[in-house]
């Protein structure tokens, strides 16, 4: 049993973390089918992880406009990436897709995820989830038990978030893990590998809904791009200002498949 199937109140329904899967799949397909089969060879490869991650925000969002109306998406930017967030209005779910290199516990601390992330804490109090077989959520409870100033606790006020995590390089081969992050993103309150999930929903995927074409964005209701009042979840962007007559040195090619959403 999945922990999300563990956890009902606070997690995406399997048939919604199924459509989530094959947007993934589809996404990460046409891109390495894009990389395959392109003419035009490129020696720097640093363009390649924010093409990717577009391609499987893409993806999700078109597969949930075509398939399941109990999700929908916000489209953000943060740190030069564009991705979505997948919302499940009915027990104030969401989900995020993000580029994790295997090998790597946790993703770069960011204020983005910190913000997704301050109200696990509360949102675990009010459904009486106190332990796990990871033995780690009963520290963590107590950890942050002053950190949030005293709201009315009701879980449509106080999102939980999953985060669902790939490893690029090695597209749908890759490990595919999904995990909710404890506020100060240095432990995972849940944390499991859906590999074998990912796996069985790609397997039975309908024809019409394989990758052909390169995607295009729906205009469909249930996507929305983020609006004013929900800027202060997101990062700030650095300009970066380079002097005249220096060269940056070049990063090695293992450096360059870093933390992209």
């Amino acid at each position: 049993m999945m922990i999300t199937e563990k956890h009902p109140e606070l997690s995406p329904a399997t048939k919604q973390l199924k459509t989530i899967m094959i947007g993934l799949y589809k996404g990460l397909e046409k891109h390495k089918a894009k990389i395959e089969n392109s003419k035009k060879k490129r020696t720097a490869k640093n363009y390649l992880p924010n093409q990717r991650a577009t391609y499987v925000s893409d993806e999700i969002a078109e597969t949930i406009e075509a398939t399941d109306s109990s999700l929908s998406v916000v489209i953000q930017n943060s740190a030069n990436h564009e991705f979505v967030v997948i919302k499940i209005e009915e027990n104030n779910v969401n989900v995020i897709v993000m580029h994790l290199r295997e090998g790597e516990d946790l993703p770069t601390k960011s204020r983005f995820r910190g913000n997704y992330s301050a109200y696990h804490n509360d949102r675990l109090k009010i459904h009486s989830i106190k332990s796990e077989p990871i033995g780690q959520l009963e520290a963590i409870l107590q950890t942050f038990n002053d950190t949030i100033a005293p709201i009315v606790l009701d879980h449509t006020t106080l999102p939980f978030t999953w985060i669902v995590t790939y490893d690029g390089r090695k597209y749908t081969d890759s490990t595919i893990k999904i995990g909710a992050l404890a506020p100060d993103q240095e432990n995972w309150i849940f944390r499991d590998d859906i590999t074998g999930f990912f796996r069985s929903c790609v397997n039975d995927v309908p024809a019409e809904l394989l990758p052909e074409e390169e995607s295009t964005f729906g205009s469909d209701t249930n996507v929305v791009y983020i609006s004013s009042i929900e800027k202060n979840i997101q990062e700030t962007e650095i300009p970066l200002e380079f002097k005249p007559n220096v060269v940056s040195p070049i990063k090695k090619e293992n450096d360059l498949d870093g933390d992209s959403i």
